[in-house]
């Protein structure tokens, strides 16, 4: 078998059995411990004629972690394509937090809108394609799910509900629908190019209709949600890269690789303008949760441009860095306050006030930084007097051994699940999980008050 030994704060040497799981990996769940407490550990695999080895090995120290404590301020996700992992920065502080590690050449990422789950695509590189999705639990940092897609998975989009996470396969002509609840692809489209992809894509508002960029044949289609078949090919912007809809889900808006940013009516699906960018090359657009903007990053030049979308014409041109290099990827805050950018070959993180298109701080994140997203608010791992009124299953008036019994019978069930139960989803996540785990052994021994 395989234990887990360990010690809290230099505390009595505990064993805790580590159980294979689904994904070939070996688990174990310690109870919840608050902000600054130090994990020391070693692992310890054994055969039935009393043969074992451990990491670290016995004559080494035990290795050690520390439960962080976050500033409360938003967390930015950022996928760092030569390291292969996502760095998560806590943007009170400005302090790296956590690395953790995906799969080949990470470029985009995508946060579902409850903000639970961080979605990875690891495209690969020139020599050789990925075919991996990496989902990472926000609350935990931990790598919940690894799905297998397509060849060389590029870009994301969510359904308006959450319930489903599309990914263009860019090496294999389709695109892989992902079931949130579950984890897994649950469908895969084959679509039409002229050459490699697609590339960019976005769901439209009743979740029917997919947008996909054919690069190479410098069309937008439009296909079937369900089935892939493609209802429409929308031509005006050259080589179109990425995609991103309206909040009201009227209009699609169109990088151009090669220039312009195409305004798509969603209704006729037609090209209603190109909106001129003079040289830039334009790789990523997202707007403003109004609607009154729309941002877009110059990857040639460096720069972040603005669109007025009423006037549908640039209204700021604004160097992200003076040497910023590569300018990729962006994302815009829940509330519009903030607009973060990635510099891939300068190395960058820039933040900018909106309001003042003023950079208000700069992350150095070596290895090239590309895509990002922001998590508005941490996790809070102090559960409250609530959450012991909740965990108090049996109602007995305190939270003990007989809740966990009832608790861990559910542990891993989801809504779509025989057997769930909503009274365990202490996190109003719709799933019984690790992070109800954490705040139901917070609150564990807690008397209830009648």
């Amino acid at each position: 078998g395989v234990e887990l030994h360990y010690r809290v704060n230099s505390g009595r040497l505990q064993v805790a059995l580590m159980r294979l799981s689904a994904s070939s990996e070996y688990d174990a769940e310690l109870s919840g411990q608050r902000p600054g407490t130090v994990i020391e550990y070693r692992i310890v695999a054994g055969d039935g004629d009393g043969n074992s080895t451990s990491f670290p090995a016995d004559d080494s120290p035990m290795a050690r972690f520390e439960i962080l404590a976050l500033s409360g301020s938003p967390v930015a996700y950022v996928a760092v394509r030569g390291a292969q992992v996502v760095s998560v920065i806590d943007t009170g502080p400005g302090k790296e937090v956590a690395r953790i590690i995906t799969g080949e050449t990470p470029l985009s990422v995508l946060m579902t809108p409850d903000e639970r789950y961080l979605f990875v695509a690891n495209t690969g590189d020139q020599n050789a394609s990925d075919n991996r999705i990496t989902v990472i639990e926000t609350a935990t940092h931990r790598v919940a799910k690894t799905i297998t897609v397509g060849a060389s998975p590029l870009d994301l989009a969510v359904s308006p509900d959450g319930q489903r996470v599309y990914v263009s396969n860019s090496q294999s002509r389709s695109v892989s629908v992902i079931d949130v609840a579950r984890l897994e692809e649950s469908l895969r489209l084959n679509v039409s190019t002229v050459g490699d992809g697609p590339f960019g894509i976005a769901v439209s508002k009743d979740g029917a209709r997919l947008f996909v960029t054919d690069i190479d044949a410098n069309a937008v289609r439009v296909l079937n949600a369900n089935t892939g078949a493609t209802q429409a090919q929308i031509e005006g912007v050259a080589s179109p890269r990425s995609l991103m809809l309206s909040p009201d889900g009227t209009r699609l808006y169109v990088a151009g690789f090669d220039g312009g940013i195409g305004v798509v009516n969603t209704v006729s699906n037609t090209m209603d303008q190109v909106i001129d960018t003079g040289g830039a090359s334009i790789f990523r657009v997202a707007v403003s949760p109004d609607g009154a903007r729309v941002y877009a990053t110059d990857r040639a030049n460096g720069n972040l441009l603005v669109v007025d979308t009423a006037e549908g014409r640039v209204t700021h041109t604004v160097p992200v860095l003076t040497d910023a290099n590569e300018t990729r990827d962006l994302f815009v805050s829940a509330d519009g306050e903030r607009v973060y950018v990635t510099n891939q070959n300068s190395d960058d993180l820039v933040v900018f006030d909106t309001a003042t298109l003023r950079v208000l701080r700069a992350f150095q994140i070596a290895d090239g930084p590309r895509g990002v997203a922001v998590r508005s608010q941490p996790f809070n791992f102090e559960p409250s007097s609530e959450v012991a009124g909740k965990a108090d299953f049996d109602a007995n008036g305190a939270v003990g051994f007989g809740d966990f019994l009832l608790f861990i019978a559910v542990f891993g069930l989801s809504e779509v699940d025989n057997g769930f139960d909503i009274r365990f989803d202490l996190d109003d996540d719709n799933r019984v999980s690790f992070s109800d785990f954490l705040l139901f052994a917070g609150v564990f021994g807690q008397a209830v008050s009648p």
